[in-house]
């Protein structure tokens, strides 16, 4: 169990699947610009490395359906990581968890109160949010082929209004309550993580909303290692992609 102090309401969960001496310095990272946040690792690599990782509040993911090749085509999937998310928010009061992706970096101690500020009183917030249904998104018409995608939801939906969105996996922040319920939900449709957390969380009834005025600083591709300094004193709260810059 995370050893929590009394003012953390934050539950920082970063996935990565690094080797020992990266997650170190991710570690150090995320606890120096939260320091009254706690942080785990949710863990995607080899059991081998796992066992290496020297973290106590590291949880190993062993759904084979995260170790995809062809993400979207292979349908990747987060839900064995919110499975393992959700036995630690189980653990501790939290008002909020902050999921985020190894190579996702904060630029600004602040940054969770802009984030919340922001949120308002939605329930959930993504990089990208997106609504895809009666488009031509290549995802929503590759998952119209999957007999039981539309009628999944429809079964569960709070809303009834048939909405399909998307979102990118990266920086989300969920209200608990959200969060827990959202976690508890089997994915039997075999859905790409990028359609099924905002789609999911919207047909369960929990406002979704999307992060707005940083578009500029996020990407699904290339590497923004060499823009974080650029992007610093432009006022950027975050910045993804940067795998690089962990092997400074």
């Amino acid at each position: 169990m995370i050893s929590r102090k009394p003012s953390a309401k934050i539950l920082i969960a970063i996935l990565a699947h690094s080797s020992n001496e990266v997650i170190a310095k991710i570690v150090t990272y995320w606890n120096e610009m939260f320091p009254e946040s706690d942080v785990m690792i949710v863990y995607g690599g080899t059991n081998e490395n796992f066992e290496k990782v020297d973290y106590s509040a590291k949880r190993m993911v062993t759904d084979s359906r995260l170790r995809t090749q062809n993400h979207q085509r292979e349908c990747q999937s987060y839900t064995g990581v919110f499975d393992q998310i959700l036995t630690e928010v189980k653990k501790a009061d939290y008002d909020f968890v902050y999921f985020t992706e190894f190579d996702h970096l904060p630029l600004r101690k602040d940054m969770f109160e802009l984030l919340i500020n922001q949120l308002g009183d939605n329930d959930v917030q993504f990089h990208v949010l997106q609504q895809i249904d009666r488009t031509n998104n290549p995802h929503y018409l590759y998952h119209l082929a999957k007999s039981n995608f539309k009628q999944f939801f429809s079964q569960l939906s709070k809303r009834n209004d048939g909405a399909i969105f998307s979102a990118y996996g990266f920086g989300q922040l969920w209200r608990v309550e959200p969060l827990i319920e959202f976690a508890s939900i089997e994915d039997s449709v075999g859905c790409y993580l990028e359609l099924w957390m905002p789609t999911l969380a919207h047909h369960l009834g929990y406002s979704i909303s999307s992060l707005r005025g940083q578009e500029k600083y996020h990407s699904f591709k290339g590497d923004f290692t060499d823009k974080i300094e650029e992007f610093t004193k432009d006022g950027a709260w975050s910045v993804h992609p940067v795998k690089n810059f962990w092997n400074k």
